[in-house]
């Protein structure tokens, strides 16, 4: 500065914080003294000072022309996870993580970072404060939650990508902005203990739509009444006395379940474990163990079916092979003429 060396603080370099100063090497500037003793030559300077004051000359001029509901050009100057702040040129707007995209439950860091260009629409203006709202979903296009109950009718199929799975469900999107929610006893015909085990982050699965609520902004699935309900045709696969071959899914107090097929599932109650008495279920089976079983009854209706085991003890399974009885050897017996029978 006229020949003698000043220091220009990194905090006072720029309005907003610049980890790399090297940028500026080699720029002509104009700076604000903020300090100068002519014993020592300790020059201080500050460009942020001159910065801020042509933001607010420039702040004060743009507020003019502002007008909520105007579709405007900005930077993001920060990002924080309730939101962003966008410069619109002289005035800083707040635009909150919930405004940035019609997907729910995302940080701001997931739709855009620092130095971004984008458009933003103006949603408010505090005259007092001089506080801006911004919206980036409303500049971008019309909520897509407006039609779906359109383009999603209950019953059809749709094809969605599992964004988020959690204990009680997963949640899918069919569209940028439509999400909803596919209940964990939606997920298999079979009994499933975590929707983990079935689906997974990033999966493209095929659903058939449960319900849908524009209003409420939600929407339910299912997976497993896009595939066969294998209930339909179990009286055409299993008949009272039938012996096949399961296994034992579960044990309660009153019983043991035993799954013939996925999806399909029967009850041994209690009483039909042993010929003898049994005080616990486990005395009898364990979960996973194999076993025969005869079909008592059975009701796709209710999807409810009766099973026993001391019933198919001894019996021949349904679906057993058993080699076929040799013929009786043949025996020639002489007839009138000399030909033989």
């Amino acid at each position: 500065v006229k020949s003698m060396r000043g220091f220009l603080p990194a905090g006072q370099v720029d309005l907003y914080f610049n980890p790399d100063l090297s940028v500026f090497g080699g720029q002509r500037m104009k700076a604000e003294v903020t300090q100068f003793d002519a014993r020592s030559k300790n020059l201080i300077l500050s460009r942020r000072n001159i910065l801020e004051r042509e933001k607010a000359d420039a702040k004060e001029k743009l507020m003019v022309e502002l007008a909520e509901g105007q579709v405007r050009r900005g930077t993001v100057r920060s990002v924080m996870d309730y939101g962003a702040f966008v410069d619109l040129g002289g005035v800083d707007g707040l635009l909150h993580v919930s405004e940035m995209s019609f997907r729910r439950g995302q940080k701001a860091s997931d739709f855009v970072k620092v130095g971004d260009v984008i458009d933003v629409k103006i949603l408010r203006i505090d005259s007092e404060t001089g506080k801006l709202s911004l919206s980036l979903k409303a500049a971008r296009g019309v909520d897509p939650w407006l039609d779906a109950q359109t383009r999603y009718a209950i019953g059809s199929q749709v094809t969605g990508r599992v964004t988020k799975v959690e204990s009680f469900g997963a949640f899918i999107e069919v569209e940028e902005g439509i999400e909803g929610l596919l209940p964990v006893s939606e997920i298999s015909w079979q009994r499933v203990k975590h929707p983990s085990d079935v689906v997974r982050e990033g999966d493209t699965v095929r659903l058939v739509v449960l319900s849908i609520d524009p209003a409420a902004r939600k929407m339910s699935f299912s997976l497993k009444q896009a595939g066969p309900d294998p209930w339909k045709t179990a009286t055409d696969r299993y008949a009272t006395d039938m012996v096949v071959s399961g296994t034992v899914t579960r044990t309660v107090d009153f019983g043991a379940f035993v799954e013939l097929e996925p999806g399909l599932e029967g009850l041994v109650h209690i009483s039909e474990l042993s010929d003898r008495q049994v005080r616990q279920t486990t005395d009898i089976v364990k979960t996973g163990q194999s076993v025969q079983v005869r079909v008592l009854e059975i009701d796709a209706g209710a999807r409810r079916m009766s099973l026993s085991i001391k019933g198919a003890v001894g019996a021949q399974s349904a679906d057993a092979t058993t080699a076929p009885a040799k013929p009786p050897k043949k025996r020639k017996i002489p007839l009138k003429g000399g030909l033989d029978r």
